[in-house]
């Protein structure tokens, strides 16, 4: 799987779900406060004994569907507030708009100016005395409690959170069916690849045994085939080791590394294989300096076969002599010879498992493999290899 997409995929699932929970909490919130907007009747209902009527907000007590009546000692009323009356009204009118029996409201008796009485009255199904009184029912806003908003919006949150991470599942799965078709392809393409390779020395070795067990093969020339078969041999075992080279860089443990300095450990390896390099018509240069420094947390086996896998591709695959000019910059080490280059068309493909510049991949050297491996280790050590007109270049984290 992609490392770069999967981290940009969960950086956008944990942005989504953040989005989501505010959005989620904002609305809630919000719709809180408006189911809470309007007068509460308890703020609509005078506390104190004494009450001046002209203190009181008789349009806002009329959206409440009240009213009022101003009365004196005797019973009359001399006042009335969101109510015409086309009668006088006596002190048995009162007593019946007061019987909480056979009355629509539900009556609240105040003290008022000039020792008069200020009767309010609200409906009944708004305000009840028996048996509580509700005075904190809120409007507009219905009857909707917080509580039953509360679950709403959670099992809302719940909803979208499970579809959020089922999407993130599903990503990661059809990433790893990908991951998991392209490494079945990858193996088939290596076997395949190693079934060619093989098959040349080991066809060799079973012919010429079989020439010279059938007598075809003069006594002077046996030594020259006995040579013949001891190369394709070798050939068939160094294809093998790399193999097991490549099937078994998975199973390294580098969890536990301390760092060190790598550009001391290049110098070391160059200078301990300087004569194989000779021998072999490739001169290695060093061109940073010999008190440069760089450390970082590496594994010395496997960054000395890197460096050897490279370096055995200027031998294997360049006309001697040639010269490896290594340079280390920034954080970047770059491996360049001075021979043909890769082809352009093969800069992405040639670090997979039996891809070659030699289209035929014969001769006893062990093809497809050696960059290969420079790219596991490399994946390993999280490091960037790639390789441009510039030569390889191994970036270290």
């Amino acid at each position: 799987m992609n490392k770069s997409t999967s981290f940009k995929k969960t950086l956008s699932f944990m942005l989504a779900f953040i989005l989501f929970t505010v959005l989620i909490f904002t609305s809630f919130f919000a719709l809180s406060i408006f189911l809470a907007r309007g007068t509460r009747l308890a703020d609509s209902i005078p506390s104190d004994s004494y009450v001046a009527y002209e203190d009181l907000d008789w349009d806002q007590l009329s959206k409440l569907g009240a009213y009022g009546l101003l009365v004196d000692q005797a019973g009359r009323v001399e006042k009335t507030f969101n109510i015409d009356q086309h009668k006088d009204l006596n002190l048995y009118d009162l007593i019946d708009y007061s019987n909480y029996q056979v009355s629509e409201n539900t009556m609240f008796s105040y003290d008022s100016q000039g020792d008069k009485k200020l009767l309010l009255f609200f409906p009944k199904e708004r305000v009840e005395q028996t048996p509580t009184i509700k005075v904190n029912s809120n409007f507009p806003g219905g009857s909707i409690s917080l509580g039953l908003l509360g679950l709403i919006f959670v099992l809302i949150y719940i909803s979208g959170t499970y579809y959020l991470i089922r999407r993130l599942t599903k990503f990661f799965q059809e990433e790893e069916k990908l991951t998991y078709q392209a490494e079945l392809a990858e193996k088939d393409r290596l076997f395949s690849g190693l079934a060619h390779d093989m098959k040349t020395p080991l066809s060799a070795i079973i012919g010429y045994n079989q020439a010279m067990k059938e007598g075809l093969i003069q006594e002077a020339q046996k030594d020259h085939y006995y040579d013949k078969i001891q190369r394709a041999a070798y050939t068939l075992k160094s294809r093998l080791e790399g193999l097991m080279t490549y099937a078994n860089l998975g199973a390294v443990d580098l969890d536990q590394l301390e760092k060190k300095d790598i550009l001391e450990a290049t110098r070391r390896y160059v200078g301990e294989n300087y004569s194989y390099y000779q021998e072999n018509g490739l001169q290695v240069n060093i061109l940073f300096a010999d008190d440069q420094r760089f450390e970082t947390a590496f594994d010395l086996d496997l960054y000395h076969r890197v460096l050897e896998n490279i370096l055995q591709n200027s031998i294997d695959h360049q006309e001697k002599p040639v010269q490896a000019n290594i340079s280390f910059t920034g954080k970047t080490l770059t491996i360049k010879d001075t021979g043909k280059p890769i082809d352009k068309d093969l800069w992405e493909k040639i670090f997979q498992a039996m891809v070659t510049g030699d289209p035929s991949r014969s001769g006893e050297k062990n093809r497809g493999l050696g960059l290969a491996n420079v790219k596991r280790i490399a994946k390993l050590h999280n490091w960037q290899v790639c390789y441009d007109q510039d030569g390889f270049k191994i970036k270290f984290s």
